[in-house]
């Protein structure tokens, strides 16, 4: 859902659709179909939408470093306390078993605080485990509200140079801590990448002239494929990137309808990854308990618990996030006055949703 006067982008609502429902589809059925695996890569291209979005927002507005962030927590945070408090809710109870659910208090406080940290299998995950990209998102964010106090273009150049800095150091160090692993992966880099998409299209996708894009858009996915010789983690990214600029190249000539049901689905993408694995988990006990009357295959146990997870998300999201959102920046701007319109816009960015090296693998 976008503001009034905001200009739509078909083509990223749908890739964030597409990016959801990959990651769905790879979390159920990784083990029975091995070429789903392929789906843990939606969370490369969430990243690079959510740089796009970030940059086609704020580009040539006003908008602070403060109110950038709030914006962004208030379209983040909510959901996720919600679905990481459903989670340990229905762990306690013995219903919903995480994959990596934790009774430590301090790895409980830090998932809430988006701070990276090893949970008890060694692993940098939260409490609620899939909530690990946004730990990589907030940190993103957090980079950019510190260089809105600069002009569009200088912004870009220092977002992209601390960026390519920070995986360099990560490259050159042997880093032990959870944060700096985090803070020092290469794939930082795809949100780099989706805010020079962001710069070069814009909102309406016409920031530059057709050759330009052409050409601003080779040379970056030609400096990403550069990089996958020093990070070989980057090359889903680079394929990815290709791709993403082909369909959005394919809606500014006209080419794109929209289709509400997948306009929908990207809308919803937030929730449907936050609650995939509550439902899917919530299907499989009840599989589980059934199976002892009859038979239930695992196709049909991993479709059911995908189909789930789907709707759950689409549920939570006309149920919960789009009222406590709307509720919460009606409340931001009552109290600002009425000055956080474009804060407001730049808070709609593409949140993803997916997932360390491994993403959301079970």
């Amino acid at each position: 859902m976008y503001n009034q006067g905001t200009p739509k982008i078909v083509t990223i609502q749908y890739m964030r659709a597409a990016a959801a429902l990959c990651v769905v589809v790879f979390h159920q059925f990784q083990y029975i179909i091995p070429a789903t695996q392929l789906g843990r890569y939606g969370v490369d291209l969430f990243f690079i939408i959510s740089g796009f979005i970030i940059v086609a927002l704020t580009d040539g507005r006003k908008i602070t470093p403060a109110g950038f962030f709030l914006n962004r927590v208030i379209r983040v945070v909510p959901l996720y306390f919600i679905a990481t408090a459903v989670t340990l809710a229905l762990a306690v109870v013995h219903i919903y078993v995480p994959h990596l659910v934790t009774s430590n208090a301090s790895h409980v406080f830090k998932s809430v605080i988006f701070f990276p940290d090893f949970d008890k299998e060694n692993k940098i995950y939260p409490a609620l485990y899939l909530g690990w990209t946004l730990n990589y998102e907030m940190f993103f964010y957090a980079l950019f509200a510190l260089f809105l106090i600069f002009t569009s273009s200088v912004r870009i150049l220092f977002l992209i140079a601390t960026l390519v800095a920070l995986s360099a150091a990560g490259g050159l160090n042997n880093f032990q801590s959870a944060a700096a692993l985090t803070y020092t992966d290469p794939r930082i880099l795809e949100f780099g990448t989706g805010c020079i998409f962001g710069r070069v299209f814009g909102l309406g996708l016409k920031n530059q002239h057709p050759r330009d894009q052409v050409m601003l858009s080779a040379i970056v996915v030609a400096a990403l494929s550069l990089a996958t010789l020093f990070f070989h983690v980057l090359l889903p990214a680079t394929i990815i990137s290709a791709i993403f600029i082909a369909v959005v190249f394919a809606e500014r000539s006209g080419r794109i309808t929209a289709v509400p049901v997948l306009l929908f689905l990207g809308e919803a993408s937030y929730s449907i990854y936050l609650f995939q694995e509550i439902a899917a988990d919530i299907v499989r006990r009840v599989i589980l308990f059934l199976s002892h009357s009859f038979y239930v295959s695992e196709s049909v146990a991993c479709a059911s618990a995908a189909i789930a997870g789907v709707v759950l998300g689409c549920i939570v999201c006309i149920a919960i996030e789009r009222p406590v959102t709307s509720f919460l920046r009606r409340e931001l701007k009552r109290r600002s006055g009425g000055q956080s319109s474009i804060a407001t816009a730049a808070g709609k960015a593409a949140t993803p949703g997916l997932l360390h090296s491994e993403p959301g693998v079970r």
